[in-house]
């Protein structure tokens, strides 16, 4: 509560009680002044409740006692036929003085709730600041070691020289990753939902194709429970349609998996209708129907709380309680609604709407598959890329990833090393983290674009930092791209094509890339390997005889910074294990033999 001591503030309550009281008298003079003098309290009860309604009782107070004061004293001198003339009107000014005592103290309490309301709201935004603040860092905190641990094992799957067993170890890394990942992006979507942060993504995309890799996807659950999978009405729908895309995916996979958890016997359904919303707008209505389990109905008003899970879902030991309920909060951001019809033993049926609009084949957005990059397409310029990244294992898993397809790779471990290097040694692209010390990335990015020579350099934003409002800020500091950890291959690679026109060679195209063994061919390597120093020819020699691919890796590396053709023709006989060829290039002498 505030204190009503004499200050500027209180000084200020005074002179608006004046103020209103004046203004009281004023009206009561003109223009009600045709009205019965007698009535003396028709303007002063409203100044009163408006006065304690702003400064409180102590101001009500006042303005009650200079009211009374002007009925009794001060209007004799205003006009001819004074206010207070019979003792009956004394109890008029006792009335209106207990009147607005009362008032005062209403006006008080009503003062007092919409200031504690005010704090509450405060409170209550501070709070939600703080949570969304320490969303982010623990964002931060977990994606980096994720980024880690899911691209160490992405950099396994690539050793060809790997057993079964260890591949089976690799996936189960893999997958125990990505569901670490899933629960944290759940959450931080919670967050983004709580605070109205979320919003619709709108492109042009095949809802057939996103049907029929679903029914993919979940193919395999539903053969290994000898479920029948069945989508019907799909061939009613446009081809392509505008919307989100990616929430329509969440809301669907969260759908048909939960059928599929709670789904032992019999069968899963998937329909699909259109009812004609306008000229241009249609609601498109899909029902996801099991035979599960089923459930409760003393359960079915918790299904879409946050964090709360039916009896069935807590007997499985599996789930968060978010599915269900961000699948709801998509949909009506979608412009629809949820509903659902449940029989205990019988099974459940989902059903939702959501409004969209026919798209066109010309602008249809398509993604290619991920494809395994071995090199750098021939005809191009090597282009250097600068790794500015604090963490140790980050940046030598990115550094590695890079230098393993021929790039030429430098590292940096802060901002303010990134700006210093830049100047001397002006790469092509860099790979910025943003939380680094000395100099965060955002500010390294200020001053290399703030360079004159900054705009020929690509800067591509490295960061476990996914929420909106860091992505703009990202964005509005310079750089030209963004990937978020934990990052994938495939997007480092992408990213680098769409940034810097690089292009690449894939290992389903080394086949006819691999070279051959005739005379010319031979007398080619042999007047290509006598370019190099003869040390790296036996250390490439040494490794292939005692299999130790890491050294093959680093030598053919080194071969290539030097010959570029030659170590990339190296780098796609070590990825296809084909050491004996390798081996025989190697030993080639002046006349081509071995």
């Amino acid at each position: 509560m505030k204190s009503y001591h004499i200050t500027s503030l209180s000084w200020e309550r005074f002179g608006f009680t004046m103020a209103t009281v004046v203004i009281a008298v004023a009206l009561r003079l003109w223009p009600l002044a045709a009205l019965e003098t007698r009535v003396a309290w028709l303007t002063f009860y409203p100044a009163v409740m408006l006065v304690a309604i702003y400064g409180g009782i102590p101001a009500g107070l006042i303005a009650t006692c200079l009211s009374c004061g002007v009925v009794v004293y001060g209007w004799r001198i205003l006009v001819n036929r004074p206010f207070v003339r019979e003792p009956s009107d004394w109890l008029g000014v006792a009335v209106f003085a207990l009147t607005s005592l009362m008032v005062s103290v209403v006006a008080e309490a009503m003062r007092g709730a919409n200031i504690q309301a005010k704090l509450a709201q405060e409170q209550a935004q501070r709070a939600n600041e703080a949570k969304s603040v320490f969303l982010a860092n623990m964002s931060h905190e977990l994606r980096t070691p994720l980024n880690a641990i899911l691209g160490y094992s992405q950099m396994m799957q690539r050793d060809t020289l790997l057993s079964s067993e260890n591949i089976e170890h690799l996936q189960v890394i893999n997958s125990s990753g990505q569901y670490l990942l899933s629960l944290l992006n759940s959450v931080l979507e919670v967050a983004k939902i709580e605070s109205r942060r979320c919003t619709l993504m709108v492109v042009n995309f095949d809802i057939h194709s996103l049907i029929n890799e679903l029914m993919q996807l979940f193919k395999g659950q539903t053969a290994a429970k000898d479920l029948l999978f069945k989508v019907s009405g799909l061939n009613d729908l446009p081809r392509n349609i505008i919307g989100d895309e990616m929430k329509l995916r969440i809301v669907l996979m969260n759908l048909i998996g939960n059928a599929v958890k709670f789904t032992q016997k019999g069968s899963i359904s998937i329909r699909f209708s259109i009812k004609k919303q306008s000229d241009s707008e249609q609601l498109m209505i899909i029902e996801v129907e099991d035979t599960g389990e089923g459930i409760a109905a003393e359960e079915l008003g918790n299904l879409f709380k946050y964090f709360e899970q039916t009896e069935s879902g807590k007997k499985s030991k599996s789930g968060t309680g978010l599915g269900l309920a961000i699948s709801q909060d998509y949909v009506k951001l979608m412009g629809g609604e949820i509903f659902v019809t449940s029989h205990v033993g019988i099974g459940s049926i989902f059903r939702f709407g959501i409004k969209f609009t026919a798209g066109s084949q010309e602008t249809l957005r398509t993604e290619s598959q991920p494809q395994h990059v071995v090199g750098i397409a021939q005809g191009q310029k090597i282009p250097r890329i600068l790794v500015a990244e604090d963490s140790q294992e980050n940046r030598f898993l990115l550094v590695k990833l890079l230098k393993s397809v021929g790039l030429e790779v430098s590292e940096v471990v802060n901002g303010q090393e990134a700006v210093e290097f830049f100047e001397e040694w002006h790469p092509d692209l860099i790979f910025m983290d943003i939380r680094m010390p000395v100099m965060d990335g955002l500010e390294a990015t200020r001053l290399i674009k703030a360079n004159q020579a900054g705009g020929t350099s690509k800067i591509v934003a490295l960061s476990a930092h996914v929420l909106e409002d860091e992505r703009e800020e990202i964005r509005l500091a310079g750089c030209d791209d963004f990937v978020g950890k934990p990052f994938r291959f495939d997007q480092i690679f992408s990213v680098m094509a769409n940034q810097i026109g690089l292009n690449y060679v894939y290992k389903d195209e080394q086949v006819n890339k691999l070279p051959s063994d005739s005379d010319n061919t031979q007398e080619f390597y042999n007047k290509q390997i006598e370019t190099l120093p003869s040390h790296l020819i036996v250390d490439l020699q040494e490794a292939i005889l005692t299999l130790d691919t890491n050294q093959i890796s680093g030598v053919i590396e080194k071969i290539t910074q030097l010959n570029r053709e030659l170590g990339q023709s190296f780098r796609i006989l070590a990825s296809t294990m084909d050491y004996t060829r390798l081996l025989a290039i190697s030993r080639c002498n002046k006349n081509g033999r071995v």
